[in-house]
């Protein structure tokens, strides 16, 4: 399997050790993505696979590993992760990781959402995550979820006003409101 190092799907796998099936990734190779969850968020990114690369988890430690393995290579135009993903191991080229047969990874086809951005019936819009969680810790830093409320068009509803700012809150009953502007693209 090979994936390009500006992926980093390791950062969504779940640190809770009671759902040991969501703690790694997990490699289709019928989808050519690795897939990442924790249960309320999940994100899938492209990879090469060839064919000895087998379905089925890929641990987070092999990741960093194979992070290092690019990392070292003298070549700066080296951009792509390799991780051989064998029936029961992995193979980051300088270390070997036990891969368990009996692993069940959640059926993640069937929570990806059929629409893409820009089908009918959708809303598009950009925003600068960062700036995002600025402005929630600015409002209430201890709140785990914020509110993220926008017009949209009166003349389109499947678009957002373009230059509408964004209302964020934490909650209904918060006093304290985050203003949010969109972000062109």
């Amino acid at each position: 399997m090979k994936m390009h190092r500006k992926y980093r799907p390791e950062l969504l796998v779940s640190k809770d050790a009671t759902r040991p099936q969501l703690v790694c990734l997990h490699l289709d190779t019928k989808a050519k993505v690795l897939v990442a969850t924790n249960g309320r968020g999940m994100v899938t990114v492209p990879v090469d696979v060839d064919n000895k690369d087998v379905d089925g988890p890929v641990f987070i430690e092999a990741m960093a590993e194979a992070r290092k393995v690019q990392r070292a290579s003298m070549k700066k135009e080296v951009t792509w992760l390799h991780v051989r993903a064998l029936h029961k191991l992995l193979d980051v080229g300088r270390m070997l990781f036990r891969r368990p047969t009996d692993h069940r990874y959640p059926e993640w086809e069937n929570v990806k959402p059929s629409f893409k951005a820009k089908d009918a019936g959708t809303i598009t819009f950009a925003l600068d995550p960062a700036l995002l969680l600025n402005i929630a810790n600015a409002i209430d830093h201890s709140s785990k979820f914020v509110r993220v409320t926008m017009a949209v068009s009166k003349k389109d509803p499947t678009v957002s006003d373009e230059c509408e700012p964004m209302i964020v809150t934490t909650d209904d009953d918060e006093p304290a409101v985050g203003v949010m502007m969109q972000v062109r693209w």
